[in-house]
């Protein structure tokens, strides 16, 4: 009975949680309005920098990072107060919750960001090794393309890939086919919400960033 209620409890949590939108926020302290009106009409922090600035860009990203961490730290204590071992599956029953949550969020209509950020800092509560390498794969791509969605579509397809990859170093086979079954769902997630993104890619008319001089 309590692993349940604890199961259900960091669930929702983790939900309500992440459906804080900064980048909503932060739009409405810094200009009075709503980052979804701008540019690609998304709630995230691509969005924040092309519209406000560096500055509320950066908020963004502090802001949707901790939520994710914080979400993933808390749910995992109830779980571990309920659960003796802590169970493999417990970090993805927050994780995909609070993705959903930031993308689909409760409190703004149910129209969210595309869980970057957000994942980012839920990854790094639950195996910061996994994050150094989609992290790595990111930024190679991002700095290699100067699109940040492409970046993020590598990143989401690297998350499964580098579970698999480090789980298999470590030697937890017991567990490894789910652990990557229940990655590549994130990543899919992530993927499937830059759908959009993908598709301008390929007609090639995605915006760049700017890296180090503007044009």
């Amino acid at each position: 009975m309590w692993e349940v209620i604890a199961a259900v409890a960091a669930a929702l949590f983790s939900y309500f949680c992440c459906s804080v939108n900064y980048a909503i926020l932060i739009g409405r302290w810094f200009a009075k309005d709503d980052i979804r009106d701008h540019g690609s009409g998304n709630a995230g922090m691509t969005n924040v920098l092309r519209t406000y600035g560096s500055l509320p860009a950066a908020l963004t990203f502090i802001g949707d990072f901790l939520k994710g961490a914080v979400s993933v730290w808390f749910g995992a204590f109830l779980l571990n107060l309920a659960f003796d071992p802590f169970p493999f599956w417990g970090y993805y029953l927050i994780l995909i919750p609070g993705l959903l949550g930031h993308c689909f969020p409760v409190y703004y209509g149910f129209r969210g960001g595309k869980g970057v950020m957000v994942c980012a800092g839920m990854i790094c509560v639950m195996d910061w090794q996994v994050l150094l390498v989609i992290l790595g794969i990111f930024l190679i791509a991002t700095l290699c393309s100067r699109y940040i969605s492409l970046g993020s579509i590598c990143a989401a397809v690297g998350f499964p890939v580098a579970t698999l990859v480090l789980g298999w170093f470590r030697g937890n086979t017991e567990t490894l086919f789910w652990d990557t079954l229940l990655a590549l769902i994130v990543g899919g997630i992530v993927f499937f919400l830059h759908r959009g993104n993908l598709l301008r890619l390929i007609q090639k008319t995605e915006r760049k960033i700017s890296i180090g001089r503007r044009k």
